[in-house]
């Protein structure tokens, strides 16, 4: 029989190759949230005439966050490399302060770039604390 960790699925790979339904279905989540919380886009929800805040795009994007992590295998801090920690805390710092603070509003959001990179960096927390 044909192992499924052969090749190029050794090592840290290996964790993000087998992301289980409820992660992923909480990355789509968190995409669309953090598209909102920089700003990339807006959405209007269609019941009642609601566009989301910015406050409520935060908690349901750190909801999924929060979901991803209890659904995932690795639900243990120490079990993390110091680069996945890195990634979790910046992350995590960026957006309450994007909420929270108006130096980082207006650093993250008034520049494209930044807005862009406040995204790619969402995904990645996403992908550390799905593994």
């Amino acid at each position: 029989m044909a192992s499924h960790t052969s090749g190029y699925g050794n090592g840290m790979l290996a964790h993000y190759q087998s992301l289980n339904a409820i992660s992923t279905i909480m990355g789509l989540i968190v995409a669309v949230g953090a598209l909102m919380v920089f700003e990339i886009v807006s959405i209007a929800v269609l019941i009642a005439d609601y566009e989301p805040t910015t406050l409520h795009t935060l908690v349901g994007t750190l909801v999924a966050l929060i979901v991803a992590l209890a659904a995932s295998d690795t639900r243990d801090w120490g079990r993390y490399s110091p680069g996945e920690k890195v990634v979790s805390g910046v992350g995590l710092v960026m957006l309450l302060g994007l909420e929270w603070s108006a130096t980082v509003q207006d650093l993250i959001l008034g520049e494209p770039v930044l807005q862009v990179i406040g995204f790619l960096w969402t995904l990645a927390m996403w992908l550390v604390v799905s593994r």
